[in-house]
């Protein structure tokens, strides 16, 4: 029997390190059990009916938010989102339209307050989500990171207070 290695949970400090500018060039990872059920839920039929549904929900909407069902593996006080954006904003936008329409789509959902955390004339704490929630970051995940090329999206990590 193949012996599994200890995985600890992803912190709030290190998803910190990663932002809309510069996402994860490393994989990260879902606790085992998680991944299990990603990995079948994957090689299901379920699968081809869920990118289906989002697309069809992306026909009628820019985007649309959701908890992620196989979250990447953090401390319980993390959630973990994902932003699902409809492709025609990527073919209708240049990249640094992207970010901006992302951050503005983040902001709609989770109805915060996005600063630049190189702007330092703000000393209010104007990322606090009225849902109990902080943003801590979010990011799209390069192609190689990406499991789910079909649609754009967006990871968005939020902790409760």
């Amino acid at each position: 029997m193949e012996s599994k290695k200890t995985l600890y949970p992803i912190t709030e400090d290190f998803l910190k390190n990663y932002t809309i500018d510069y996402p994860p060039l490393i994989p990260l990872y879902r606790d085992y059990h998680i991944q299990e059920g990603y990995d079948k839920f994957r090689s299901s039929d379920k699968f081809l009916i869920f990118i289906d549904n989002v697309k069809e929900l992306l026909e009628e909407q820019v985007s649309v938010l959701q908890l992620n069902d196989f979250p990447y593996y953090t401390t319980d006080n993390i959630k973990h989102y994902v932003l699902w954006i409809n492709n025609k904003i990527k073919k209708n936008h240049p990249p640094n339209l992207e970010k901006t329409f992302i951050e503005n789509e983040i902001k709609k959902s989770l109805d915060i307050n996005i600063v630049d955390s190189t702007d330092s004339t703000d000393s209010t704490d104007s990322t606090i989500v009225k849902k109990g929630e902080t943003l801590i970051t979010y990011w799209v995940n390069p192609p190689i990171n990406s499991s789910i090329k079909h649609i754009l999206h967006s990871h968005i990590f939020t902790k409760t207070n």
